[in-house]
């Protein structure tokens, strides 16, 4: 996890261009929440609700259509729930008014744990560009790291607004993959010869590749493992994913024993 420097774009594009999504990614997945909730609200048109779905400003600051705090100096948070599981690669803030207030963005599989991928500089908030454009959004765009693989449905967006004032939330985006997996095999074999055909295919139908790193004790050829001499063979099965999946791994110790 690392600080990110905020990028703005206009909310017209990301949306239209599915934030520049190419051909090859064409089966990542694209949210937008079905559902929030927060603590703080100035009022019930600027409900947590208006943060779902598409960006739906319908003005700059002073018309609802966006999820905006109780008080203009709060520090406060959102939570934004997904219908589909997804390690995400990247999340979008379409923010109204005040930007570079969102101070953290974290991810979640259950709403208990928490997993921090995004850290901004508060210090920077200013003004939007929505009066001068009538673009009514800026964009956060905060990219989450490849080493993260965990499926999530929610995403906290938390904005700290001592600085500037009031900074107002219009959707967020969530873009990623699915996981995928590697089906188990057993742990042992007593019976000789030892042979296993392993398995060709993860979850989401890609090949898999096996290799061993105990080659004097098994050997894999063309998707057959065999054991040479009683022992422990270890061996890994991966698959380096796609634009739609993500990678993955699988390691397993077997015994070859009488």
């Amino acid at each position: 996890m690392k600080n990110i420097k905020s990028v703005l774009i206009s909310a017209s594009m990301c949306v239209s261009a599915l934030c520049f999504q190419t051909s090859a990614q064409a089966n990542t997945i694209v949210e937008w929440a079905k559902s929030a909730t927060a603590a703080s609200m100035f009022d019930a048109s600027y409900a947590a609700s208006f943060a779902t779905g598409s960006p739906d400003a319908k003005g700059c600051h002073g018309l609802n259509g966006q999820w905006a705090t109780k008080g203009k100096n709060d520090v406060a948070a959102i939570t934004l729930t997904y219908s589909k599981p997804t390690v995400p690669t990247l999340i979008n803030v379409f923010q109204n008014n005040i930007i570079n207030a969102v101070s953290k963005i974290e991810v979640s599989a259950d709403g208990t744990t928490w997993s921090t991928v995004y850290v901004g500089d508060t210090t920077k908030a200013v003004a939007g560009s929505c009066m001068k454009t009538k673009g009514y959004d800026d964009v956060l765009i905060a990219p989450v790291s490849p080493n993260f693989r965990t499926s999530v449905t929610k995403v906290r967006v938390t904005v700290d607004q001592t600085t500037q004032g009031r900074a107002e939330i219009d959707a967020v985006q969530l873009i990623g993959k699915t996981a995928q997996t590697i089906p188990t095999i057993e742990g042992s074999y007593s019976h000789s010869p030892w042979y296993l055909r392993l398995p060709k295919k993860t979850s989401a139908s890609l090949n898999i590749t096996w290799t061993t790193s105990t080659p004097n004790v098994c050997s894999i050829k063309s998707g057959v493992l065999r054991g040479l001499i009683p022992g422990s063979c270890r061996i890994t099965g991966t698959n380096a994913g796609n634009g739609s999946f993500t990678p993955v791994s699988y390691a397993k110790t077997i015994d070859f024993i009488y």
